[in-house]
């Protein structure tokens, strides 16, 4: 269990925790030129992929791609430094893959400001680079350009990697597959029990939906009450709920300009209270939909510099939240790509890309039911992550606090599910990064401090 990050100083620090869960950093290398770095050449933060258990690549933010790698025995050291795609450059490093013991594969983001004042607004453009480190030679190709970060790349072979693009763009590249027609229905959720959002699809979760996790207003944080709102275990989660009958969505006052609610006087208190603003804040921010969104899911290979698989997304039913945490790369003969999540409605739905490439599709895999409606009542929701395994989920909001949201488990009902709530007690508690260790524990980073958090496990409950 480990994991690598870069410190203020510009020192690359090697994370790992032992049998016992302690928490361990070591200095692998050091790179001070990121901490000397002057705002008008570094455009964005480091950002790296672990290609191995002792091999990184990093992109440090002025245009500058750098692999590292070392063992044991031999000392880190560079084994690749360039500027393929000029410098300085707004490059964040999105994903890696190590093809064989000279061969680097990745994807990189730039981001192109706008060059005169007529000019819409700043654009991505979204490119794939190979790396040869015996002789040095580095290639590169622009696969696309869009107006909006592309949020999810994952190598599902050696030279197939996964690209889901939202909103509009142009592709750069030729596409050797016909794309498929889409329907051109427009959809808002209706809110009545006679009208079936499902009638075209899969249904992957039928809940009604009010009432989540919610049993009414507690006027002190010290009235007792279970872990958010849950008022018995006798009773199921689904046997408590009131079909929703408002259309929270046109409501005449939006709920965003209504005042804030009163903070909770006690900071210790371990409890998200809810109340009604936050309440219907989550379920309108849920049906708040973008009616004209699309996206789509390409399969790009760098060996033929091509897609050759196109997948378009029903965004009518679903909004992409997030890919899953990223382990380190143990193999370069195995290739397990990354899960995706998806609002569906209420709920968070976990798909994964099937095994034959050569017929893009994704496969349902587990629902985190409400977690859509738990992250959109978030009002300062900075990190979304969650495990391969979908059994944990964990927003980290700006300030502090954790909340981590458990997936299906086997002692739990079919609509039951476990929360926790961690407030960090530092000084300093901004949250700077989030990343899973394994199923039952992840890191935070803070200006002062890692941390490991331990998530209970339900037989503990």
């Amino acid at each position: 269990m480990s994991a690598y990050l870069v410190n203020s100083r510009g020192d690359v620090l090697h994370a790992t925790t032992d049998r016992d869960g302690h928490l361990a950093t070591r200095k692998v290398f050091g790179l001070p030129h990121l901490a000397e770095a002057h705002p008008d050449t570094q455009y964005e933060n480091a950002s790296m992929a672990a290609i191995a258990p002792d091999a990184l690549v990093l992109s440090d933010g002025t245009g500058e791609l750098i692999v590292l790698s070392g063992d044991a025995i031999s000392p880190w050291s560079i084994r690749f430094s360039g500027s393929p795609f000029g410098k300085p450059t707004s490059l964040t490093l999105l994903e890696a893959r190590l093809e064989n013991e000279y061969f680097v594969h990745g994807v990189a983001s730039q981001l192109l400001f706008p060059t005169s004042a007529d000019a819409s607004g700043s654009t991505y453009a979204i490119s794939a680079f190979s790396i040869n480190l015996q002789s040095g030679s580095v290639t590169t190709t622009l696969v696309y350009t869009g107006g909006k970060p592309l949020g999810y790349a994952s190598f599902a072979s050696a030279t197939d990697v996964l690209l889901l693009v939202e909103g509009p763009h142009e592709l750069k590249v030729s596409l050797q597959q016909p794309p498929p027609t889409l329907s051109p229905i427009v959809h808002k959720r209706p809110h009545s029990d006679s009208a079936d959002d499902d009638a075209d699809g899969p249904e992957l979760l039928k809940c009604p939906r009010a009432g989540i996790g919610f049993d009414g207003v507690h006027q002190s944080p010290h009235v007792p009450a279970s872990s958010l709102g849950h008022a018995t275990d006798a009773t199921s989660l689904y046997d408590r709920f009131v079909t929703s009958s408002t259309p929270f969505s046109s409501m005449e006052t939006p709920t965003s300009s209504a005042p804030a609610s009163a903070p909770v006087p006690d900071e210790s208190a371990r409890i998200e209270i809810p109340t009604p603003d936050s309440i219907l804040g989550g379920f309108e921010e849920c049906d708040d939909l973008d009616p004209n969104a699309t996206a789509v899911l390409y399969r790009y290979d760098v060996a033929s510099r091509a897609c050759l698989g196109r997948l378009p997304i029903d965004c009518r039913r679903f909004h992409f939240l997030g890919s899953s945490a990223t382990p380190l790369q143990t193999s370069v003969t195995s290739h397990v790509p990354k899960t995706l999540l998806f609002q569906y409605d209420v709920h968070g739905a976990v798909f994964s890309v099937g095994a034959d490439l050569r017929h893009l599709e994704l496969l349902h895999d587990a629902t985190f039911q409400a977690l859509a409606y738990v992250q959109a009542s978030k009002e300062q929701k900075k990190y979304l992550q969650f495990h391969p395994s979908a059994s944990l989920a964990a927003i980290a909001e700006f300030e502090k606090r954790l909340f981590v949201y458990t997936g299906p488990q086997g002692g739990a009902g079919p609509h039951r599910r476990l929360h926790y709530l961690e407030e960090l007690a530092l000084k300093a508690p901004t949250i700077y990064g989030l990343q899973f260790l394994d199923a039952s524990s992840l890191l935070l980073l803070t200006p002062s401090a890692l941390l490991r958090v331990s998530i209970p496990s339900s037989s503990s409950h």
